[in-house]
């Protein structure tokens, strides 16, 4: 599970909801936003040790919506519902991810979403092999 795993998913997951008729961008746009479209991206990733060779991770990701007519309320409340539906389950490298704390704020004629998404990873570790071992042993008499 890592953080570009999780964003093709989550564009996966907005592609299935609403299909064809909306862009969907990964990276920053500074000039040709295509309206309506979303942005997706990672707002914080966080590792932490759970067990031996097992790591907690949680990644914050944003889904902005943008609408085709700025401010047009009806369009981005519909909008965060069928997000809110579509952001609760995704799937990520054949595993289920259930979104937490999933919120929707409207603010400056669009949309925010954010969701939280909590998984493991196993790392392996190095083994060293030993090259030869030699006993002694002797018994009483």
């Amino acid at each position: 599970m890592n953080v570009g795993a999780i964003t093709s998913a989550v564009s996966t997951a907005v592609y299935n909801a609403f299909g064809d008729g909306y862009e969907i961008y990964t990276d920053r746009v500074t000039q040709g936003l295509h309206e309506p479209c979303f942005l997706v991206s990672c707002l914080s990733g966080t590792r932490g040790v759970d067990l031996g060779r097992r790591y907690a991770r949680t990644a914050q990701f944003s889904v902005q919506y943008f609408p085709r007519v700025e401010g047009d309320s009806a369009e981005i409340n519909d909008v965060l519902e069928r997000l809110l539906e579509a952001l609760e389950t995704i799937e990520v490298d054949g595993r289920l991810l259930h979104g937490k704390d999933i919120t929707g704020t409207p603010h400056d004629g669009m949309l925010t979403v954010t969701a939280s998404y909590d998984g493991f990873v196993l790392h392996e570790e190095e083994q060293t092999e030993m090259q030869s071992v030699t006993t002694q042993t002797s018994a009483k008499e």
